[in-house]
């Protein structure tokens, strides 16, 4: 085959690109095209009377697109719910997108791929290279469901008629057919460490008539339900837009968690008011160094402790098992991590008991300790204890350096409360101890953004303003 190709998690990615795949919440470009029968068919014309679209794009050589294609998910959906059924809300589009394709191709006889794609079909396809390119697409399959509000909603591709059908239904909710219509749209990250004092993040939608210009939102501790955080959005939100809302920071003990995000102010559609629950780990201090020491100094049941380290998403670092331990020794592992990069640690004890005095375990950073017991998550399975921790190594933080202009911050010291001045929604704000540490994250709001500083120990400190067309910072004093 003339095509190189490179197999990730059941999807082919050709060659690169140099703009961002498309994104959940992204606004969909327009588009005309012709299918190979030689009919036109625009997109906006078809969101504007109120048609879902669903694009499936693919090549006829990609296998992960033709397993999908033969499981028959999306000819299933057409045929209840597109064109000529009583329901009447899909349209659905195949897309291929190899510019060497021809007709030949989509029959299976040109030698790219075997399989009939014609056969059997009942929605248009497009043999439309230039369509991959607008929406920058470059891993097949890549299957969008499109709004009627002209907003990409998705770009998973669930197996079977019920799922996606279900994924479809979702546009519903957000169709502008009243005039007070708030939801959220929640955020697309990978599993993240979450930081110490890092703000909550989720998306305000407006999806009624009339402009949006005040929003309650809430978060939720999703295991028992108590209110975490509540900010009050405020501005002017047309109708089919966006804006970021940050929340004050849940910093939950380390471990694994989950938020659940609501809209509070009444409004016309209150079952698109809350989003499905968002799992994070919240981290234990990060590194400030990419290069790590783990020190264990085992009890008398050595034999019983085992420890793994890696990347939550990835392959694992090291993975010591039971057994290679010996009884009241001290190991060393030096080790360099990727930067950036949300690890999980387990330290675990197959007797049950833990690690017992005078055992211990640590990790460090230029030879001080940033990571041991006190900063991890403590857990059983059946009769396996579990010391578990979070973090990443962050170079970044090892200089409290200043960058750009200076910052005019008040009071200066500060005993509880630092102002400061000129700010823009969004932009990021850390603060750095005097070994360089960032210790605090917060977002800013609009004008003036006060930042509570009476939990931290007096003396000198790094504030650090970036993003959002700002890069400037300043030295401060806590003095209480």
């Amino acid at each position: 085959m003339k095509h190189l190709l490179l197999a990730l998690a059941g999807s082919i990615t050709i060659g690169t690109h140099a703009q961002s795949s498309p994104r959940p919440y992204d606004m969909s470009p327009d588009w005309t095209a012709t299918d190979i029968n030689g009919d036109s068919h625009n997109l906006y014309a078809l969101l504007d009377s109120g048609y879902t679209v669903i694009m499936d794009f693919v090549t006829t050589w990609c296998p992960p697109c033709i397993q999908y294609h033969q499981s028959h998910t999306l000819r299933n959906l057409y045929l209840a719910h597109g064109p000529g059924t009583a329901q009447n809300k899909v349209r659905v589009f195949m897309v291929e997108c190899d510019p060497a394709t021809d007709m030949d191709d989509l029959l299976g006889v040109g030698g790219q791929g075997t399989l009939n794609w014609v056969a059997g079909t009942p929605y248009p396809i497009l043999d439309d290279a230039a369509l991959a390119a607008q929406f920058n697409v470059t891993s097949y399959p890549t299957v969008l469901t499109i709004c009627p509000s002209r907003m990409v909603s998705s770009i998973s591709w669930p197996y079977g008629m019920a799922a996606m059908w279900a994924q479809a239904q979702v546009c519903g909710h957000h169709f502008a057919d009243s005039p007070h219509d708030a939801t959220l749209l929640g955020t697309f990250q990978d599993i993240p460490c979450r930081m110490i004092d890092e703000p909550l993040h989720t998306r305000l939608y407006n999806v009624g008539t009339a402009a949006l210009t005040e929003v309650m939102v809430q978060a939720l501790d999703a295991a028992t339900d108590e209110v975490v955080s509540t900010t009050t959005w405020t501005g002017n939100l047309p109708m089919y837009t966006q804006a970021d809302v940050y929340l004050p920071a849940w910093s939950p003990a380390p471990g694994e968690h989950a938020v659940r995000y609501r809209i509070v102010t009444p409004d016309d559609d209150p079952d698109n008011d809350v989003l499905p629950d968002a799992p994070f780990h919240q981290a234990s201090p990060s590194s400030p160094t990419l290069d790590i020491t783990v020190e264990i100094m085992t009890d008398d049941g050595g034999g019983q402790l085992g420890w793994r380290l890696g990347p939550v998403v990835g392959n694992g670092l090291v993975n010591v098992l039971p057994g290679a331990l010996q009884n009241n020794t001290l190991y060393t592992y030096n080790l360099t991590l990727p930067a950036s990069v949300c690890h999980k640690l387990d330290l675990y004890d197959t007797g049950g008991e833990g690690l017992q005095a005078p055992g211990y375990f640590a990790v460090k950073s230029n030879g001080q300790p940033f990571l041991t017991a006190e900063e991890c998550a403590l857990t059983s399975s059946g009769t396996i204890h579990f010391l578990r921790a979070y973090f990443q190594a962050d170079p970044s933080m090892s200089v409290p350096h200043e960058d750009g202009p200076s910052l005019l911050v008040s009071p200066n010291p500060a005993a509880d409360r630092l102002r400061i001045p000129g700010m823009v929604a969004g932009a990021k704000i850390e603060v750095f101890d005097a070994t360089g540490r960032s210790i605090l994250r917060a977002r800013a709001n609009e004008g003036t953004t006060e930042l509570a500083v009476a939990h931290l120990a007096e003396g000198t400190y790094v504030l650090r303003v970036s993003g959002a067309g700002l890069l400037a910072s300043t030295r401060f004093q806590v003095l209480h």
